[in-house]
């Protein structure tokens, strides 16, 4: 479990900004019909590109970004001529906060000559947008609201409705996005992706095109033993706070999928937060305590109702005192008191009844479940990873 953030974030923002600036000028410089952009650090993300290079005759540039990036990537690509040229954005979500900022980038895009298209599934984050202002931009719009697909599922309905392999394709990733975890390749996608990288998962899949290469299963099986001990240790450095053990918020660099669903099994919390050491963070939470997204939007973010993520803004002072605890100084806490407020409002997700107040303090019988488990992992005791949600 890495504690402290990678290099890159204490690059200053200025550096960032160039550095983002020229990946776009460099994407845009390289596109000859489609520019994509798409999910960072995600499943879905990763196969929503895949179905646009399976249906180009060459492989076209990516940008990969997360929700909170959006306004400023339209707003870069924006800068260059479109020339007929098609912008296609997938499985990223509306941020409110960034509704000027996006219009005013999306004017730009249509004056500049480019054909902006936009796929997407957190209906969540798009309810209260005036879609009206925004469509008028697009070519084409396509928002799934009935949690049905995703980003993937919906780039192949539109892109290559009929061909097997997108088809395939598209059906694995949706298996893991939207929860469905019926098809055992998806969690191998899911490790594969992570243990590899974006890029070379990517590059892999091209050059080989089938979706049951062996190379697949052999990279999921390599992050699952090296993810084992890290889960484990993951499940027992979680703090469990609320009356009755309600949340759960793991610290660090982890498999948040694995590690936040393992976490659910052994303390029995109906919502768990990987607040990782560059203030980000992903929740998950359990079905009647459907309220994820909403702890997301209050920080930036959004998601699924069960499954969401932000970033904690926290002062520059602050850091220091963020990562020598845990991630629990001020800036950190503020997320588990909205949570903890969230979840109370959520109600039982049973029969409706409120839940008791939450203490903002970890509970003495979680503690004591975590040293019981210790004594256990001391002893040579592991813990078998098995097959998880998806993450957003």
């Amino acid at each position: 479990m890495r504690r402290l953030p990678s290099p890159d974030f204490f690059t200053p923002d200025t550096v960032k900004e160039r550095r983002r600036e020229e990946t776009v000028a460099k994407a845009v410089a390289e596109t000859r019909d489609v520019l994509v952009v798409s999910h960072k650090n995600c499943l879905d993300g990763v196969g929503s590109y895949l179905i646009h290079a399976l249906a180009s005759d060459s492989t076209p540039p990516v940008v990969y970004a997360y929700p909170d990036d959006v306004h400023e990537i339209l707003e870069q690509v924006a800068g260059h001529a479109g020339k007929g040229r098609t912008l296609s954005i997938n499985d990223l979500s509306f941020q409110l906060d960034h509704t000027k900022a996006i219009i005013r980038a999306l004017g730009l895009l249509d004056a500049q000559g480019w054909k902006v298209t936009w796929r997407d599934h957190h209906h969540k984050q798009w309810e209260d947008v005036d879609l009206a202002r925004i469509e008028k931009h697009l070519d084409h719009f396509r928002l799934d609201t009935e949690k049905k697909e995703c980003g993937a599922s919906l780039c192949q309905q539109d892109l290559l409705p009929n061909d097997p392999l997108a088809k395939e394709l598209a059906a694995i990733v949706r298996d893991r996005d939207i929860w469905i975890n019926k098809d055992p390749r998806s969690a191998d996608y899911e490790a594969a992706v992570r243990h590899l990288g974006t890029d070379r998962f990517v590059t892999n899949f091209l050059a080989t095109r089938d979706c049951d290469a062996a190379w697949i299963k052999a990279a999921a099986d390599a992050a699952r033993v090296e993810s084992e001990a890290e889960v484990e240790t993951a499940i027992l450095a979680a703090d469990i706070y609320g009356d009755d053990g309600e949340l759960a918020v793991v610290y660090g660099e982890v498999p948040k999928n694995i590690t936040l669903h393992r976490i659910r099994e052994h303390h029995g919390t109906r919502m768990e937060i990987n607040l990782k050491p560059d203030g980000r963070f992903s929740i998950r939470s359990a079905p009647g305590t459907d309220v994820a997204h909403l702890v997301g939007q209050a920080y930036g973010g959004g998601g699924h109702p069960n499954a969401a993520g932000g970033k904690v803004r926290v002062p520059v002072w602050e850091w220091p005192l963020f990562w020598w605890k845990g991630g629990m100084s001020p800036s950190g806490m503020s997320v588990v008191k909205t949570a903890l407020r969230l979840i109370r409002e959520a109600g039982t997700g049973a029969d409706g009844a409120s839940a008791p107040p939450q203490k903002t303090t970890p509970t003495k019988q979680a503690k004591k479940t975590t040293t019981r488990k210790q004594d256990r992992v001391d002893q040579g005791g592991t813990a078998k990873v098995e097959h998880v949600q998806a993450a957003q």
